[in-house]
């Protein structure tokens, strides 16, 4: 298994939404942040064809939730891989969010990470 770690900042002036919430808390005010299979939250692996893959993560038992990105607010963001045995390289996360609790394809927001590497 691999843990990723790393702290979201939202440096705007609005709330924003996105699904990396714990679906057991249910609360829109949530402290820490979860990238996990089907959620806002992506892994993404630079390759030799010069393309970014995305690289599935854990997925949560509970699922994941809607939560809100308060302005100037830092919050914890956790990763977790289970396959582990290609995983090597450079890497970014990536997260999508909007500024609506129910937003069309075409409100959604990027945010990417910078680049880090992971070695065995």
């Amino acid at each position: 298994m691999l843990y990723i770690h790393s702290s979201l900042k939202n440096l705007t002036g609005d709330t924003l939404y996105t699904k990396l919430g714990d679906n057991f808390i249910s609360n829109l005010d949530q402290p820490y942040l979860f990238m996990a299979y089907g959620s806002d939250g992506y892994l993404e692996n630079y390759t030799n064809h010069k393309t970014w893959k995305d690289i599935k993560l854990a997925m949560k038992v509970e699922g994941n939730g809607l939560i809100r990105i308060l302005p100037f607010q830092e919050y914890n963001l956790s990763a977790v891989l289970y396959d582990t045995t290609e995983i090597e390289g450079v890497f970014k996360l990536k997260v999508n969010y909007s500024k609506s609790k129910n937003p069309s394809f075409s409100d959604t927001l990027v945010d990417i990470s910078n680049y880090f590497i992971i070695s065995k």
